[in-house]
C-alpha cells in the first residue's frame, strides 16, 4: 500500500472498536483491476503489431479484441 487511502479501503473496525485487515477486496475494486490489466494487454498488443507487424490476421484478432472490450466495459 503506498497511499493512505488504500489503507483506509482494506481495513475497517471491527465489534471489539479494534481496526483490522479486509482480507477480500471489493467487486468493484476487482472489476476495475481487471479492466486496467485487459486494458494494458491490448495497448501492448496493438504497439507490437503496428511496430512489428504480425500479419492482417492478427490485425483482425485485435480488432475483435476491441470491439469486445468496448463491449464489456463501455
Amino acid at each position: 500500500m503506498t497511499h493512505a487511502a488504500d489503507a483506509h479501503r482494506h481495513g475497517q473496525v471491527g465489534e471489539d472498536g479494534i481496526i483490522e485487515p479486509v482480507y477480500l477486496s471489493r467487486e468493484r475494486e476487482i472489476l476495475g483491476t481487471i479492466q486496467v490489466a485487459v486494458a494494458m494487454l491490448l495497448v501492448c498488443m496493438t504497439i507490437l503489431q503496428k511496430e512489428i507487424g504480425f500479419g492482417p490476421s492478427i490485425e483482425m484478432q485485435l480488432d475483435a479484441f476491441r470491439k469486445e472490450f468496448h463491449r464489456v466495459f463501455d
